[in-house]
């Protein structure tokens, strides 16, 4: 889980196009850990398991939705719709 998180976030930093921002987005991809997974439902439109992720750095805490797809027995970031 914690690496797919990473990763999700790695690629929300490349989308930013503040200097600032994505360096931000960086750090908490190197940094972040998660310390709650819950609410995971499966996803009634997609072959997907959706959970509420709360992760944090030790000074800032923040949840998103986050979706997970198996893929040859490894988990991975569910697609975007």
């Amino acid at each position: 889980m914690q690496a797919l998180l990473r990763e999700r976030i790695a690629g929300q930093a490349q989308q930013q196009a503040d200097p600032a921002l994505r360096a931000r987005f960086e750090q908490a991809a190197s940094t972040l850990q998660v310390q709650e997974v819950r609410n995971c439902e499966v996803a009634s439109d997609r072959a997907a398991i959706e959970c509420t992720v709360r992760a944090g750095d030790g000074s800032e805490h923040g949840e998103q939705s986050m979706a997970f797809v198996r893929v040859d027995g490894q988990w991975q970031n569910a697609p975007a719709d």
